[in-house]
C-alpha cells in the first residue's frame, strides 16, 4: 500500500502525517518554530528553521514507515528572498507583515491581469519594499519565492517551482492565463527568472537529492509533489469539491473560502480570487487576520482561575445558558488585534470591548470573543459574490482548523451567521489531507479518502437566537465603522 509523507508549514509550525492509501493517518508529528518582529506590523521567520522542522519530522515519520512520496503544502503571501545558490538572503517576510503599505498600487489595469487589487500584504509590495529599503539584499536575490512549501520543495530537490494559487498571490501572475504576466513584470521592472516556473499542483517536481536525503534520513529519489498554498489545499482537503462549496478554517487566522466555478474576469468581487488547485476555475476567498489568535489572547490573558488553569468550553456552554437570548449580558468584541485585511485592508484598526460592566464575567468575555470572530466571519461571507443571508448559493459551510474542535463555537457562528455549520472528520488535518489527495493524483493511485465520511457533526442556527445575532452584527459593522474612524487618533 502507498504511503504518502505530508508536511505542512504554517505559520507557527510544520505539522508532518503520514497517511497510508486507506487515508488512515499512521503517525503526526509537529515543529514549531519562532516569528520575530524587529519592528511593529514586522513578521519574520528564518526559512532555514522550516527546513530543520522538515528535517526532524521526515526522521521522525520514516520511523513509523518509510513514505513512497512526499506531499507539501504551506502559507502563502511570503516574500522569500534567495540568492543564486537556493540560500536565504534575509529571514522571510511573513503574510501577516504589513511594512509594505506604501507600497501598494490599487490601479485598475493590475487588478485586470491578476484578478485581484494590490495591497500590502502581496509579496510584490514587499518586493518593491526591499528594492527601496534594502537595496543591497536585492541585488544579492536570485529567486523569490512566495509559498513556504517552495522552500523546502527547493531544499529537497534542487528544482525551483510554484503552484497557480499561491502564485495569484504574489500580484504577478495573469490569472486568466495562469503564467507570470510580461506587461506586469516589465511594469515593476523585474526579470522573469526571478520567480519559479508555475506547475501543477499535482505534477510531481522530481526527486529528493542525495544531499537532502542525507539530511532527512530517506532514500534517495523519492518523488516531491508540487502541492499548493494551504487556502487551496485546505478546500481540496475538507472536500469542497463542487462550486458553490464553502469552507471555514479557523486557525491563529482565519478565512471564509467559496469553491467559485468557472472564472470571470468581468464580475464584481469585493474578497480575494485564487487560481483552483486542479480546475480551471477560482476559490473566492476572505482572510481574517485574527481568528484563534483572538480566543488564545482572552483565554492567557484570562488565565486566573484558583488552579491556574484556562476558562475551559464547559463554562461557556454554562454562560451561554446563563445568557437572554437577547444577548444584552455579553459585551461586543471587536476581533482587529492586529488590523483587518478582509473585505477591508486596514492595518490601523485595532480591537475592542463594547458594553463592559462590573458584572461582566471572565466566561462572557470568551463568548464575547468567540461571536466577534463570528461577526467578523459573517461579514466576510456577505463580502463574497452572492453571500448575503438570503441568497442560497452558499448553504452548508464546512468548518476546519483548530477552531473547529471546540463545542460551543461552531454553534456561535451558525447562530451568527444563520448557516448549518458542519464539522469534517479530523478538522486539524484537512489542509494536509488536501496535499495528500494532490499526491495521490500525482502518483496515478486512487483517492485514499474516498471512503470516509467527511462529516461528524452539524450545527444547525438556533431561531431563538437569531434576531438577537441580527441585530448584535448590525452593532458590530457600526462599531467597526468607528474602530476605523478613531484609529488614526490613536497612534
Amino acid at each position: 500500500m502507498t504511503i504518502i509523507a505530508v508536511l505542512d508549514i504554517g505559520s507557527t509550525s510544520t505539522k508532518g502525517l503520514l497517511i497510508d492509501g486507506n487515508g488512515i493517518v499512521i503517525a503526526t508529528e509537529s515543529a514549531a518554530y519562532a516569528t520575530s518582529s524587529p519592528q511593529p506590523t514586522w513578521m519574520e521567520q528564518n526559512p532555514d528553521d522550516w527546513w530543520k522542522a522538515t528535517v526532524r519530522l521526515l526522521r521522525s515519520l520514516s520511523a513509523h514507515a518509510l513514505p513512497d512520496a512526499i506531499g507539501l503544502t504551506g502559507s502563502m503571501q511570503n516574500l522569500i528572498a534567495l540568492d543564486r545558490s537556493g540560500r536565504p538572503v534575509r529571514p522571510a517576510i511573513l503574510y501577516s507583515d504589513t511594512r509594505a503599505a506604501p507600497e501598494e498600487d490599487p490601479s485598475d489595469a493590475v487588478a485586470a491581469i491578476v484578478g485581484n487589487r494590490l495591497d500590502p500584504f502581496m509579496p510584490i509590495a514587499k518586493i518593491s519594499w526591499l528594492r527601496r529599503h534594502e537595496p543591497e539584499v536585492f541585488h544579492q536575490t536570485g529567486l523569490v519565492l512566495s509559498c513556504a512549501k517552495d522552500y523546502i520543495s527547493l531544499r529537497l530537490t534542487g528544482i525551483p517551482a510554484c503552484d497557480a494559487t499561491a502564485a495569484t498571490t504574489v500580484g504577478l501572475m495573469d490569472l486568466a492565463r495562469r503564467t507570470w504576466s510580461a506587461a506586469l513584470l516589465e511594469r515593476f521592472d523585474l526579470a522573469e527568472s526571478l520567480f519559479p516556473p508555475i506547475i501543477d499542483a499535482d505534477a510531481v517536481i522530481g526527486g529528493i537529492t542525495p544531499a537532502a536525503a542525507a539530511e532527512v534520513g530517506l532514500p534517495v529519489g523519492i518523488p516531491v509533489v508540487n502541492g499548493c498554498g494551504d487556502a487551496g489545499s485546505t478546500s481540496i482537503g475538507a472536500g469542497a469539491d463542487t462550486p458553490g462549496d464553502a469552507v471555514v478554517y479557523l486557525g491563529t487566522s482565519g478565512w471564509i473560502a467559496v469553491n467559485g466555478g468557472n472564472y470571470d474576469p468581468g464580475r464584481p468581487s469585493g474578497v480575494y480570487t485564487l487560481a483552483h488547485p486542479t480546475t480551471s476555475g477560482v476559490i473566492d476567498i476572505a482572510s481574517l487576520l485574527t481568528a484563534g489568535d483572538a480566543v488564545a489572547w482572552i483565554r492567557d490573558l484570562l488565565r486566573r482561575r484558583s488552579d491556574g488553569a484556562a476558562w475551559p468550553d464547559a463554562d461557556i456552554a454554562a454562560e451561554l445558558e446563563r445568557t437572554a437570548p437577547d444577548g444584552t449580558a455579553v459585551p461586543l468584541f471587536l476581533p482587529y488585534l492586529g488590523g483587518e485585511r478582509s473585505p477591508f485592508v486596514d492595518t490601523a484598526v485595532r480591537g475592542a470591548f463594547l458594553g463592559l460592566d462590573r458584572h461582566t464575567t471572565p466566561p462572557a468575555l470568551i463568548q464575547s470573543v468567540l461571536e466577534g470572530v463570528a461577526f467578523a466571519i459573517r461579514h466576510n461571507m456577505e463580502s463574497l459574490p452572492d453571500g448575503t443571508p438570503e441568497a442560497t448559493e452558499i448553504g452548508v459551510m464546512r468548518l476546519v482548523g483548530g477552531g473547529a474542535a471546540s463545542t460551543v463555537w461552531p454553534q456561535i457562528i451558525a447562530d451568527t451567521c444563520n448557516r448549518s455549520i458542519d464539522v469534517v472528520d479530523t478538522p486539524v488535518g484537512a489542509t494536509a489531507f488536501g496535499a495528500c489527495r494532490l499526491a495521490a493524483a500525482a502518483l496515478g493511485i486512487a483517492d485514499p479518502f474516498r471512503s470516509r465520511a467527511p462529516i461528524t457533526a452539524r450545527f444547525a442556527p438556533s431561531p431563538k437566537r437569531r434576531e438577537a445575532a441580527n441585530r448584535r452584527y448590525e452593532a458590530f459593522l457600526k462599531a467597526t465603522s468607528c474602530a476605523r474612524a478613531i484609529a488614526p487618533l490613536l497612534r
